[in-house]
């Protein structure tokens, strides 16, 4: 963490519950599920990318208005518009419906990066 805001390195299974509890059973309060906002993926193993979907719709079902913003290797652009594409009908409902998920929060800004040096 950097001033109250979390930098989440990788996506596995379960990265927003666990970030919730922490939370609510640490108070650690940059880590509030609808302000996650940045992270970065080493690698693109389902490890490490499991709970991407997590990561993208559920801050922003809880209110992240803000694109998540991504960095990762070449490949991450195409697994984020694939996971989109798999989702178009719950975003869809949810943005139009009752439910009044904003239109902006579900984005990602992808950010994809070469090995070496950083």
């Amino acid at each position: 963490m950097v001033d109250n805001h979390a930098y989440l390195l990788d996506a596995g299974a379960g990265i927003v519950r666990r970030a919730a509890a922490a939370t609510q059973q640490k108070g650690i309060t940059g880590l509030e599920p609808r302000t996650l906002r940045v992270a970065f993926l080493t690698h693109l193993h389902s490890d490490h990318t499991l709970g991407l979907p997590d990561l993208i719709l559920t801050p922003w079902t809880m209110g992240r208005t803000e694109p998540l913003e991504l960095w990762g290797p070449k490949g991450t652009r195409a697994m984020v518009e694939h996971i989109l594409a798999a989702y178009q009908e719950d975003i869809a409902i949810r943005s139009t419906s009752l439910e009044g998920s904003n239109a902006t929060g579900y984005r990602v800004n992808v950010h994809e990066i070469e090995p070496g040096d950083v």
